[in-house]
C-alpha cells in the first residue's frame, strides 16, 4: 500500500504525540486509576486472572494496602480513565489508517507495549501494564507508610523521652510543703475534670475522703505513671519499696493489661538456640525463674539444629466459644439442633457472626445437647489474634439471631464452659482449640550418642514408661509429656501470651520412635500440641518489651497474609517445646537430672546468691555462709 508524504508526515507527527501523550498518562495518573480499579474489582475474579506468580504476588500485596482516596482523587481517576481510553482510541484508529503492520509491529516490540495491535487488544501488553501500575503503586505506599513509622517512631521517642524526664521531676514527687487548695476548689477541679491542674497531695487528699476512686487515678489525670505513683503512696509505699515502677510506659498497660497498677515484676529473661524450625534460625526467648531450664533446652535446641532442623504441621487454627442455651425442653433442643445441620441455616448464623470483624471467619458451629440445653460451640480463624474477644463478639451477634429464629430459647451464659478455655478437657485434647501443631525431627544415632550420651532405643522406652504408661496411671489429660509446660509457660510470659492459657496449652503428647532408614538408626522425635493458643496481636503483646522479644522470636518478615505471624510464633514454641523434651528425656535415661538436682540444692543451701553471681562472672572461689 502506498501513502503520500503528507499523510506519512500526518500519522509520525500523531504517533509523536501519542507517544508522548501515553507515557504522561501512565507515568503519572495509571497508577492512581489502577489502584481504583483494584480497589473495586471482585478480589475473587482479580486473583483468579493473575496466573503469573510475580503478579499474584503483587496484586495480593496491592490488595492489603488499598485504601480509598478523597474526592479529588477520585475526580483525577474519573478524568484520567477517560482521557486514556479516549487517546488509545483516536491513537489505534489513525495508526491502523495510515500505518502499516510493520512499523505498527515495530512500536509496539520496540517503544512501548501499549500500542494498539492489528491483531487483539491482549496482545497490547495488559499484563505488563497491571504489573508495573500495581508496582509502582506499591512503591509509592512504602514510601507512604516508612514516612508514616519515621514520624510515629519519631513521636514515640519524643513523648518517651518526656516520660522519662518526668519520672525524676517534680511532677511525680510528693512534696509535703504543698498547699492543698479549699475543698471547694478541689471538687469544682473535679467535676471539670480538671484534676491534672491539681498536684498530688490534693489528690492523695481526695482519695482519702473517697471522692476519687483508686482504680480511676489513670483515666481522670490522663497520666498512668502519675496514677500508679499517687496509689503506691495511698496504699502505703512501704510495702512497694522492692517492686519498680520507674522507666515503664504503663499507659498501654492501664488500658488492655492491667488495672488498679502499683508496678512490675522484673522476670529473669534468657536466650536459647538458635534453632532451627522449617528452614528458618532463630533464638528463643524465655522468661523463667526455674534454674537449670534454659540450659536443658539449649541442648535440645542445638541437636535439633544439627540434625537439620525441626519440622511443623499446623491441622488446624480456629478459636472457638460454646454459649449454653436453654429451651422448654429437649424436644425443643432437637429442633434447633436439627435446624443448624442444614447448610443453608449455617450461612445465616455466619453472615451474623462475620457482621462483626473484619477478620474472623466462622468455621463451623458444632451443637453438644444436655437435657434441654444446647451448648454450641463456634469455631471459627481469627488471624494473628488470639481471638477470644473477637469470637466472643462474632458470637453473641450469631446467639442474638438465633434467638430471634425460636422465641422460646433463652440464652444462659456466653460462655458454657464447652469452649473450652483454661481449664484443662478432653474438649480440647480431642478437638483442639488455637493452633493444633506437631512439630517432628528425625535425630541420627550418632549424634544422640555424641550429644545425649544415650541411644534412640533408650530414649524410646523411657518415653512409653513416663509419658504414655505413667501419665495413663495418673488419668492425665493431655499430660502424655515430661515438661511441655516449662517451656510453655516461658515463651509465653515472655512474648506477652495470656499466661492462664499454659492449662490447655500444655496438653503436648511426646512420642519418641526407633527407626532404621537404609541401615541407618535414627530418632523420630515428635510433639502433638491440640490446643497451642497464641497471638501475635493483642492482649500482653501490645507492650513494648513483650512486642520486641514477639517480634525477635518470628522474625520482621513472617509472612504476608493474616495469621502467618501467630502460626510462625505456635512453630517456634512448639520446636523449643520439642528440644526441652529431647533434653530432659536423655538426662533421665542417664539418670543426671537426680545428681544435678541434689548437687543444685547443695549450692543454693550453702551459697548466697550473691556469692553465686560473683562466681559466675568473677570466676573467685565460692564462700560459704
Amino acid at each position: 500500500m502506498e501513502i503520500s508524504s503528507s499523510g506519512m508526515n500526518f500519522a509520525v507527527a500523531v504517533s509523536i504525540v501519542c507517544v508522548l501523550v501515553q507515557n504522561l498518562i501512565f507515568f503519572t495518573l495509571m497508577p492512581a486509576l489502577t489502584s481504583l480499579i483494584l480497589y473495586w474489582f471482585p478480589r475473587g475474579p482479580l486473583k483468579s486472572l493473575t496466573d503469573d506468580a510475580h503478579l499474584s504476588l503483587l496484586t495480593r500485596r496491592a490488595l492489603k494496602s488499598l485504601k480509598f482516596g478523597s474526592g479529588f482523587e477520585v475526580s483525577v481517576l474519573v478524568t484520567s480513565t477517560f482521557v486514556l481510553a479516549q487517546s488509545k482510541k483516536v491513537a489505534g484508529l489513525v495508526l491502523r489508517q495510515f500505518c502499516p503492520f510493520y512499523l505498527l509491529d515495530f512500536l509496539r516490540r520496540n517503544v512501548s507495549p501499549f500500542w494498539p495491535s492489528r491483531i487483539s487488544f491482549s496482545e497490547t501488553g495488559i499484563w505488563t501494564f497491571l504489573s508495573v501500575s500495581i508496582f509502582r503503586y506499591l512503591i509509592l505506599d512504602n514510601v507512604r507508610r516508612t514516612r508514616a513509622r519515621s514520624f510515629s517512631s519519631s513521636d514515640k521517642s519524643i513523648t518517651k523521652t518526656a516520660r522519662v524526664r518526668h519520672q525524676s521531676d517534680s511532677h511525680y514527687e510528693f512534696n509535703t510543703a504543698e498547699e492543698i487548695r479549699d475543698l471547694d476548689e478541689m471538687k469544682r477541679l473535679l467535676a471539670e475534670k480538671k484534676c491534672d491542674l491539681m498536684n498530688n497531695s490534693e489528690i492523695l487528699f481526695l482519695l482519702k475522703l473517697g471522692l476519687i476512686r483508686p482504680y480511676a487515678l489513670e483515666k481522670i489525670l490522663q497520666d498512668a505513671t502519675r496514677g500508679v505513683v499517687i496509689r503506691r503512696k495511698f496504699l502505703g509505699e512501704d510495702k512497694f519499696k522492692s517492686l519498680p515502677y520507674q522507666n515503664y510506659d504503663f499507659e498501654i498497660a492501664a488500658k488492655a493489661c492491667c488495672e488498679n497498677i502499683v508496678g512490675y515484676v522484673p522476670i529473669p529473661l534468657g536466650i536459647v538456640g538458635p534453632i532451627l524450625v522449617d528452614g528458618i534460625e532463630c533464638s528463643p526467648l524465655l522468661a523463667t525463674t526455674e534454674g537449670a531450664l534454659l540450659a536443658s533446652v539449649n541442648r535440645g535446641c542445638k541437636v535439633i539444629k544439627i540434625s537439620g532442623g525441626a519440622k511443623t504441621s499446623i491441622f488446624r487454627d480456629e478459636m472457638s466459644r460454646a454459649p449454653c442455651i436453654s429451651f422448654p425442653s429437649a424436644a425443643a433442643a432437637l429442633e434447633c439442633f436439627q435446624w443448624l445441620e442444614d447448610p443453608y441455616n449455617f450461612t445465616i448464623i455466619k453472615d451474623a457472626f462475620q457482621s462483626t470483624t473484619r477478620f474472623g471467619k466462622l468455621l463451623k458451629v458444632t451443637p453438644y445437647p444436655a437435657g434441654r440445653l444446647l451448648f454450641l460451640r463456634f469455631s471459627a480463624s481469627t488471624g494473628d489474634a488470639m481471638g477470644m474477644n473477637m469470637v466472643s463478639k462474632g458470637t453473641n451477634k450469631a446467639v442474638d439471631t438465633l434467638l430471634q429464629l425460636f422465641p422460646s430459647a433463652r440464652i444462659e451464659s456466653i460462655s458454657g464452659n464447652a469452649c473450652t478455655d483454661k481449664k484443662p478437657s478432653a474438649m480440647n485434647w480431642i478437638n483442639g482449640r488455637g493452633k493444633t501443631i506437631i512439630a517432628e525431627v528425625s535425630i541420627p544415632e550418632k549424634v544422640l550418642t555424641a550429644n545425649f550420651k544415650c541411644t534412640a532405643k533408650q530414649l524410646a522406652d523411657l518415653n512409653v514408661k513416663k509419658n504414655l504408661i505413667g501419665s495413663n496411671v495418673a488419668g492425665s489429660i493431655g499430660g502424655f509429656n515430661a515438661h511441655a509446660a516449662n517451656i510453655v509457660a516461658a515463651c509465653f510470659i515472655a512474648s506477652g501470651q495470656d499466661a492462664a492459657q499454659v492449662v490447655e496449652g500444655s496438653q503436648t503428647m511426646t512420642l519418641f520412635e526407633e527407626r532404621v532408614l537404609d541401615s541407618e538408626t535414627f530418632l523420630h522425635a515428635s510433639v502433638t500440641m491440640p490446643s497451642l493458643e497464641v497471638a501475635a496481636m493483642g492482649g500482653g503483646t501490645n507492650l513494648e518489651p513483650q512486642r520486641s522479644i514477639l517480634t525477635s522470636m518470628i522474625g520482621q518478615e513472617a509472612g504476608l497474609n493474616p495469621g502467618d505471624k501467630s502460626r510462625r510464633l505456635a512453630s517456634v514454641i512448639a520446636s523449643t517445646v520439642l528440644a526441652g523434651e529431647l533434653s530432659l528425656m536423655s538426662s533421665l535415661v542417664k539418670g543426671t537430672v537426680r545428681k544435678i538436682t541434689l548437687t543444685y540444692i547443695e549450692v543454693l543451701d550453702h551459697v548466697t546468691i550473691r556469692e553465686l553471681y560473683k562466681r559466675r562472672f568473677s570466676r573467685e572461689p565460692y564462700e560459704t555462709k
